[in-house]
């Protein structure tokens, strides 16, 4: 925000305006002239700043190759950038030119077809310029009701884009009807056709073009190595004490744990304290605008510490959209007592009303013994040789987990002896993901 606070003085007194800066980089240059035409970068660096952002760039380049083979044959003039969420369980375009993805909806997929099937879902929308439909002022039941039509039009055109793509057009369909069988409690909502009337409509639109490339094993191949659930490595309970194994740091838990199953991993040391984890940049935007600021030498590293200070508003398209942009990220609340501790990985964030109770936190944090570092370790895709032959369901008795074994894919396929079976290297708890099902796309939520 202090950069920001300088390109303003600078351009009040009529010099020349450094660019404004977010997390330790220049914002693109149509963020100065076009405010809401920065909201993909703004959006990209938010979730950068919590962490939320799937690190795994074998991944991301797999997913984007079949966002580009299937922008390829649409009418956009360019492929969108794919981003991948390391929470939630949907897919949904961004203002911007971004198309997100989750995670836990990628290692939920069957094949690569399915995979082309949701981006074939999501690049319509983007045909369709749903995104300013969705965000359209509009009487609820008639903004519900252009949803389900932008959502319908959706569906039929990635018919026609899978087909164009060289992937059976039926992909969406079986896609949608796996998830009507195995969930029949989430088979409609308000914003989506209800799926027992949209896939025998997509079954028809597709009739008479099953062939195409399916991509079992491309699909296995790009997630394997994928963590499964919440990333435990961002903080985790392991006996009775707090492991964060991305940074390298564990406290003894000497009270009740609140574990927020969401962007971060928190902890509360008592009903005052609370611990956790953002990025390296928002850490440093956070210690170089801390009041009363101190930098300390501990046995953890070296600390800041200091008092959050209240952020004036920014009078400015840009600076309300900064301003829109704090508020919805985690840090810390103005006047609140606040240490960053600084590791390779991110930052520690301990926010307390009080300077003592706050380093009373420090001094107990240590490094994780091995031991620890490998619980706090998650779950991730491994593939599996089948000694047999038979189902997904009927071989998931080799996995580690077989209730999640039969949730990572279509539990009805029938593997030969010597296919691939998506297994996780543990087993997966509730608290840790196990529960995520495959939804249907959300379409232009962004």
């Amino acid at each position: 925000m202090r950069a920001l606070a300088v390109a303003l003085l600078v351009a009040a007194c009529g010099g020349a305006a450094p660019k404004p800066q977010l997390l330790g980089a220049p914002l693109p240059a149509r963020c100065e002239t076009e405010p809401t035409r920065c909201f993909a970068a703004v959006r990209d660096r938010q979730l950068a700043a919590q962490l939320v952002l799937e690190d795994d760039g074998r991944l991301r380049a797999y997913v984007q190759r079949v966002v580009d083979r299937v922008a390829a044959v649409s009418t956009l003039p360019r492929a969108p950038r794919i981003v991948i969420e390391a929470t939630g369980s949907t897919a949904y375009v961004i203002r911007g030119g971004r198309l997100a993805i989750s995670r836990a909806l990628l290692v939920r997929l069957a094949n690569e077809a399915e995979l082309a099937g949701v981006i074939a879902h999501e690049l319509a929308h983007l045909e369709g310029a749903h995104a300013e439909l969705a965000e359209a002022r509009l009487p609820r039941a008639d903004w519900l009701a252009s949803r389900r039509d932008a959502e319908a039009i959706a569906d039929e055109r990635a018919v026609e884009l899978l087909a164009r793509a060289g992937y059976p057009p039926v992909a969406l369909a079986t896609l949608y009807e796996r998830r009507q069988r195995e969930h029949p409690e989430d088979a409609t909502d308000d914003e989506h056709p209800r799926i027992d009337q949209s896939v025998p409509r997509l079954r028809r639109l597709a009739a008479g073009r099953e062939r195409g490339f399916v991509g079992r094993q491309p699909l296995l191949d790009g997630v394997a190595g994928t963590i499964v659930g919440h990333d435990t490595r961002l903080g985790t309970r392991v006996g009775d004490t707090w492991v964060v194994a991305r940074l390298g740091v564990a406290l003894p838990v000497t009270g009740t744990i609140d574990e927020v199953p969401a962007e971060h991993r928190m902890r509360e040391v008592d009903q005052r304290t609370e611990v956790y984890v953002v990025s390296a940049a928002y850490g440093d935007e956070l210690a170089s605008g801390l009041a009363e600021r101190r930098v300390r030498t501990m046995p953890i590293g070296v600390v800041t510490t200091g008092i959050m200070p209240r952020r004036p508003r920014r009078e400015t398209p840009l600076g309300r959209a900064l301003d829109a942009w704090r508020d919805q990220v985690l840090g810390p609340d103005a006047g609140t007592q606040v240490a960053l501790v600084r590791r390779s990985g991110g930052t520690l964030v301990i926010e307390s009303p009080s300077e003592i109770e706050q380093l009373a936190v420090l001094h107990t944090l240590r490094a994780p013994t091995p031991a620890e570092r490998t619980a706090a370790e998650p779950p991730r895709v491994v593939l599996v040789t089948a000694p047999r032959g038979g189902t997904v369901r009927e071989l998931a008795s080799l996995c580690p987990d077989a209730t999640i074994a039969i949730e990572l894919d279509d539990p009805t396929y029938r593997l030969a002896p010597g296919d691939r079976l998506k297994c996780t290297t543990k087993p997966v708890s509730a608290r840790d993901g196990g529960a995520d099902r495959t939804p249907r796309t959300d379409g232009a939520r962004g």
